[in-house]
């Protein structure tokens, strides 16, 4: 059984590798690896739900008295999750971080309400979304000058990496800060967001043209990766493979909930509203899946009184229908999300403490016994609760 696991586990990252090919990039920066620990995050995509991933980043700043762009050597995300990435790796002109992970909350408070603002005659003109994307992009392309202007990827902070999805090749498009990982990084940021975020019928694809003057379409990824964890690691363990441990921070937009109702005899229009949500949700597991199993087989050697070599901690709340909307702007939706973030962070508050405490120490030797005790038993459970 163990070795069919391994089998299994190496094929499907043979076929990881062979599935996203790896594009020539500018070449900019090369990846700084720490040979103690090399730290991870990875941030699904959900629209407006950000903020909750946002939430627990916050926090982390507040605890560790450090930038999130200083705590973590990969940060990557899908939608929401790559502006999230993105907007906390934009240096100021000391070169360092320009905004906290509280000033980007705030900025989703007041963005939100410009990138889903309701045109009434694009909203007829549209048939609200039927026969052309329900909302127009001139908010998106607002908030990217805002906040981007004309940055290159390459100037970001850390090592970044943003999954969107070309609908031409119909593969996962890989946008990294650093070289040899993915497209160009003289993209500018902000086209680069535009295209990561465009939800399906939601917002309209954006057309970048490639090194070869060739143009390629980039929507939304969550249709294909809404859960970019696994790559993430690939790309970071591909980068650092030396490294003594890895941690792996993998933030959700909180969980759908199940089916409730008995689907045995449904047909097209009874599965059409949950149809959504059930394939994000699947592949959001998924990758869960398969990162769990990746820590469990590095980890098969390791013994209960000393940090594993891979810890994976995922945090993701449950929501109820009524929290799921992406694309809902309001205050108070988004202050509901926030509640959210708040009272699940507020019932681990030791695993986070732990957590963060490993983060700033980058090093398990000045680390509690107790808290790698913790740390090891949440990755286990991350296996043992799929």
């Amino acid at each position: 059984m163990i070795q069919c696991k391994k089998i299994l586990l190496i094929t499907i990252f043979i076929l990881l590798n062979a599935f996203f090919p790896e594009q020539k990039a500018n070449a900019v920066t090369k990846v700084q690896c720490n040979p103690s620990l090399t730290t991870i995050l990875s941030i699904d995509g959900g629209g407006v739900r950000g903020i909750i991933p946002a939430t627990f980043l916050d926090k982390l700043e507040i605890k560790t008295q450090l930038s999130i762009e200083k705590l973590f050597d990969f940060m990557s995300g899908v939608s929401t999750g790559s502006i999230l990435v993105s907007m906390l790796a934009i240096p100021n002109s000391d070169g360092l971080p320009k905004y906290t992970a509280k000033q980007v909350i705030m900025a989703y408070k007041v963005s939100a309400q410009e990138v889903f603002l309701i045109n009434p005659l694009h909203q007829i003109l549209s048939m609200n979304g039927l026969i052309a994307p329900k909302f127009e992009s001139t908010g998106i392309r607002k908030v990217g000058d805002k906040y981007y202007g004309d940055m290159p990827l390459f100037k970001l902070l850390s090592h970044i990496i943003l999954f969107g999805y070309n609908t031409k090749s119909k593969e996962i498009a890989t946008f990294c800060n650093w070289q040899e990982c993915g497209y160009s990084t003289r993209y500018k940021v902000k086209d680069i967001i535009e295209g990561t975020t465009a939800m399906a019928s939601i917002l309209p694809v954006k057309v970048l043209n490639s090194l070869e003057n060739e143009n390629f379409e980039i929507i939304d990824a969550g249709i294909a990766l809404n859960n970019p964890t696994v790559m993430t690691y690939i790309y970071a363990q591909k980068e650092c493979s030396n490294a003594n441990h890895y941690l792996v921070l993998s933030l959700g937009t909180g969980k759908y909930s199940a089916v409730t109702t008995q689907p045995k005899n449904w047909g097209f229009f009874q599965w059409l509203p949950d149809l959504p949500k059930i394939a994000i949700e699947g592949e959001t597991t998924t990758a869960n899946q398969i990162m769990a199993e990746f820590a469990a087989l590095m980890n098969s050697k390791d013994t209960g009184d000393k940090l594993s070599k891979v810890i994976f901690i995922r945090i993701n709340p449950h929501l109820s229908d009524n929290q799921l909307d992406p694309i809902d702007p309001s205050l108070t939706h988004l202050s509901i999300l926030e509640g959210v973030a708040e009272h699940y962070y507020n019932k681990n508050q030791r695993l986070m403490n732990c957590l963060a405490t490993l983060l700033k120490e980058r090093s398990p030797e000045n680390i509690e016994a107790e808290c790698i005790r913790l740390l090891n038993q949440e990755t286990r459970r991350s296996l043992l609760s799929l």
